[in-house]
């Protein structure tokens, strides 16, 4: 069984830009993804797809799905500046 991405880890998504994965939110089954590309300086939300031992990295584009996510993101962050 493939495993799923990492906090930490890099990967190239199709746009061929590289992103590292800096948080991983899990909802039920699903796996949310906060990928920052360090060189442009630009983060994203993605949801992670495993299919047939692939895994497909899908944009999130529900506006209201990217703000929980940016949330939950945020508050870990400040949390762990905190301690």
């Amino acid at each position: 069984m493939i495993e799923r991405l990492n906090i930490g880890e890099m990967i190239t998504l199709d746009d061929d830009k590289e992103y590292v994965v800096m948080e991983v939110v899990e909802e039920g089954d699903k796996h949310y993804l906060y990928l920052v590309n360090e060189k442009e300086k630009e983060f994203l939300v993605a949801q992670e797809i495993i299919d047939n031992n692939e895994i497909y990295i899908e944009n999130v584009l529900d506006e209201n799905k990217k703000t929980e996510i940016i949330k939950i993101f945020l508050a870990r962050v400040n949390k762990e500046l905190n301690n």
